[in-house]
């Protein structure tokens, strides 16, 4: 096992059903006052280091990415046909998306695992299933636990394990700054905080729908 990385399996129950879509980019036409998909995610990268969080410790490194959810609606509404052209953004966005990317020494987190075939199982099927066990989200007001995650492998193709977690919004304000706390105790670390300022996320400009 690489730099004291542990990895623990306690008992976990899963949180019910659900899927999530893989998305991919596409370009859509904008309108005044507003931004393509394009050039949205232009500007999240651009402002990478206001909605992107990394820690890091003993090889370890964790990155939080807020992920708006306008984002990720208007890509699946591209996608997939379940998703009718005329449903509202306002009615349809009902969840809040980060992602935690997780990796050991340059390489994705379950291969810190490869030597010992039982940890290594463990450790897909933690990504697989259970991450969002582990993340909350807060403001000054509520905490949400997440409601669920997807992991898709990518086999070293990005050299980080990327989890796509979701919480369910409902009347959560996000306007004045928020937190992503992980319980990191299965990689052997203490809770990690995540904070993302009012600032950077009431700067992010609307996307054209």
């Amino acid at each position: 096992m690489k730099s004291g990385i542990a990895l623990t399996m306690g008992k976990i129950v899963k949180y019910g059903s659900y899927m999530i879509f893989a998305l991919s980019t596409n370009s859509l036409v904008g309108c005044e006052g507003k931004l393509n998909v394009d050039d949205y995610q232009n500007y999240l990268h651009e402002h990478k280091d206001d909605l992107t969080k990394t820690f890091s410790q003993n090889g370890l490194a964790i990155m939080c990415s807020y992920k708006p959810a306008e984002l990720v609606f208007l890509q699946q509404k591209m996608n997939f046909s379940d998703v009718q052209k005329g449903d509202s953004l306002s009615e349809s966005i009902k969840n809040i998306y980060c992602s935690l990317d997780f990796s050991i020494n340059g390489q994705e987190i379950e291969n810190g695992f490869l030597q010992n075939e039982q940890l290594y199982t463990a450790c897909l099927n933690y990504l697989t299933n259970y991450v969002y066990t582990d993340v909350s989200l807060c403001t000054a007001k509520d905490t949400l636990p997440a409601i669920a995650s997807v992991y898709a492998r990518q086999y070293g193709a990005t050299k980080k394990s990327s989890v796509l977690v979701v919480f369910s919004k409902g009347k959560t304000d996000l306007s004045q700054g928020f937190d992503i706390l992980y319980r990191g105790d299965k990689f052997g670390i203490a809770t990690v905080r995540f904070p993302f300022t009012a600032e950077a996320i009431n700067n992010i400009p609307q996307l054209h729908d």
